[in-house]
């Protein structure tokens, strides 16, 4: 488990395992905003573009991980 800032808040106990960082969930929570319309196994996931800008996404939910 880890904060939004990618500080971990459990500790680990497999010397492989390490929390995922501020980028990583960045990314994660973004990919979650295209699940709600976009099946996993769509070209927006097997061709993904980072610059990608969907227009079903509102405003307000890129607002939320533009300062994260």
């Amino acid at each position: 488990m880890v904060n939004l800032e990618g500080k971990a808040l459990v500790n680990f106990h497999h010397p492989e395992l390490r929390p995922f960082n501020k980028e990583e969930l960045k990314r994660i929570l973004r990919v979650g905003l295209c699940l709600k319309c976009h099946p996993e196994d769509t070209p927006v996931f097997t061709k993904w573009k980072s610059d990608l800008k969907c227009p079903k996404v509102r405003a307000h939910e890129l607002e939320l991980l533009k300062d994260f």
